[in-house]
């Protein structure tokens, strides 16, 4: 009787109608997530400072390799429903099941390093730490090579790579990473001899040792502060035979506090680092851009504003977000024409420059989708002179390499 009973209870109609009902509820979710993720027009996560990923192309080839699974892995994740919530929620709980401790480093746990993957974590600051990739220095040489090899007879070519923080912290912080003097140089001797490299790590390295490393370089954000930025700046100047800029002889405006990139993507981690201070020197301020490509939009749809706008948050007071490409409307119609390709240290350095030329076309990389003829029809239009490469030492440490590849097909 007991027998009967049990196998009475293992096929309870009720039973399988509420497993078979958890099914297809779960199927339902799966369902309108993955949907979602398809519908999703956004392609910059601007809280992360990056490009999302693309929904990827089927190919025999891509599918045998396993490309496929690992690029549609990524671009659900990247599009998943409430993202932004459940990143907060997973990092806080993190956080409970961690320990305080008087320094960590969390490493990242995949090959591609996006900036502020790798950190040193200290109790008053967060340092992005650059770590050398030899493929990526390798695209980093072979398309900054292509894209100069692009441009017309005639226009000057120039690269700028500037460090970051880390190159400049106690030796302590600095067992931790890789040297950016090193891989500046490697990238500096493979460039064409035809291109000007720009020293941009000496004034910096010397601005740290006279002002202290926490006026040049924010604690909380991987970005040089506007003050570090003119050191980069003058060094971009003196190149192109410039009048050299003094931000101390200008108005710092203080908008207030700031917690910067690093602090928003470790922020279960950081325990009690105190804010930045957001500041910003009145130059440039009367400088308007039009920018081209908004979150994904046409390219000939544009925004013109002001280029340095202070009721923008923290580091965009400068280019509000990543553009296609912006067209700075410079103070000096003698001045030449400058195209700069560019990551977003090139904002704060820009305001500093701009009243010097007659035009800058900065064009980001990550988002820029015209390829080899949209660069040239603009190198055209705009009559642009002079082209700059113009990158952070920490590039090693993203993607820009594949994403130079692009502008040169």
């Amino acid at each position: 009787m007991e027998n009967q009973n049990q196998s009475k209870n293992y096929h309870n109609p009720f039973q399988l109608k509420f497993s078979f009902g958890l099914v297809m509820m779960a199927m339902i979710i799966v369902s309108v997530m993955t949907l979602y993720a398809f519908t999703d027009k956004k392609t910059v996560s601007e809280k992360e400072n990056r490009t999302l990923s693309k929904a990827p192309q089927l190919s025999v080839r891509n599918w045998f390799n396993g490309g496929f699974t690992s690029q549609l892995n990524s671009f659900l994740n990247d599009h998943v429903m409430n993202r932004d919530g459940m990143i907060k929620t997973a990092t806080k709980f993190e956080g409970m099941m961690k320990k305080e401790q008087e320094m960590q480093i969390t490493i990242a746990d995949s090959d591609r390093k996006d900036i502020g993957s790798d950190a040193l974590i200290l109790s008053d600051r967060i340092i992005a730490l650059c770590i050398s990739n030899e493929d990526y220095v390798r695209d980093i040489i072979k398309y900054s090579n292509e894209l100069y090899h692009m441009m017309p007879q005639g226009v000057n070519k120039y690269m700028m790579l500037s460090p970051t923080r880390i190159e400049f912290e106690t030796d302590y912080c600095k067992q931790y990473t890789d040297s950016q003097a090193d891989l500046i140089s490697i990238i500096y001797s493979a460039v064409s001899d035809e291109v000007k490299k720009i020293d941009a790590y000496s004034p910096v390295d010397m601005a740290c040792d006279t002002y202290g490393i926490n006026k040049i370089y924010f604690r909380t954000d991987h970005h040089w502060t506007h003050f570090g930025a003119s050191f980069g700046a003058n060094a971009l100047l003196a190149e192109f035979g410039k009048n050299l800029v003094n931000p101390e002889s200008f108005e710092e405006i203080i908008t207030g506090e700031f917690l910067g990139y690093l602090a928003v993507m470790h922020d279960n981690e950081i325990g009690d680092i105190p804010p930045d201070t957001y500041s910003y020197y009145d130059y440039g301020t009367d400088v308007y851009e039009d920018a081209y490509g908004v979150e994904g939009a046409d390219i000939t749809e544009g925004i013109h504003e002001l280029l340095v706008d202070s009721s923008r948050a923290g580091y965009y007071t400068f280019v509000e977000r990543s553009y296609q490409y912006v067209v700075v409307e410079g103070g000096n119609k003698g001045g030449g024409v400058l195209m700069m390709v560019n990551d977003s240290y090139g904002n704060a350095l820009v305001p500093w420059i701009a009243k010097q030329f007659d035009k800058i076309i900065m064009i980001d990389p990550r988002v820029f989708n015209g390829g080899k003829q949209k660069v040239l029809e603009l190198v055209e239009e705009y009559k642009v002179d002079s082209f700059m490469i113009n990158l952070a030492g920490l590039v090693v440490g993203s993607s820009f390499g594949g994403e130079m590849k692009r502008m040169c097909e």
